[in-house]
């Protein structure tokens, strides 16, 4: 890691924990893995929206894509990937201070509002 993305990180760091966030939890409690995310609700159709489950999983962020009123991770863990989607006025207003400064590579927590897949498989 070069010495201006170490000091980027220990900087992101230092105010997490100026504002009282803990940038480093003890636990999490993970429900599914990203495989495991797949594997049981493959049977959702394209655009079909699943809202009475709830996945925990968690990652490393790889990819983050700010499209409008919408903004993608993708996150990926020992298992696979998986991509998480925000509604940019939900993101906005829900955000945590931690959240706040995620960037790429960091390991991040997610849980669902809402499952549904974009394409067979997805």
């Amino acid at each position: 890691m070069s010495d201006s993305i170490r000091e980027q990180r220990l900087q992101e760091i230092a105010e997490l924990r100026a504002q009282g966030v803990n940038p480093y939890p003890h636990e999490f409690e993970r429900t599914h893995t990203t495989d495991k995310i797949l594997e049981t609700f493959a049977y959702l159709q394209p655009e079909q929206t699943l809202e009475s489950e709830t996945v925990h999983c968690a990652g490393r962020v790889i990819a983050i894509r700010d499209h409008g009123k919408s903004a993608f991770f993708v996150i990926s863990d020992y298992y696979g990937k998986i991509q998480v989607t925000f509604a940019k006025p939900e993101w906005e207003r829900k955000r945590t201070p931690s959240s706040r400064s995620t960037s790429m590579s960091v390991i991040t927590r997610a849980s669902s509002g809402s499952l549904f897949a974009q394409r067979p498989g997805s």
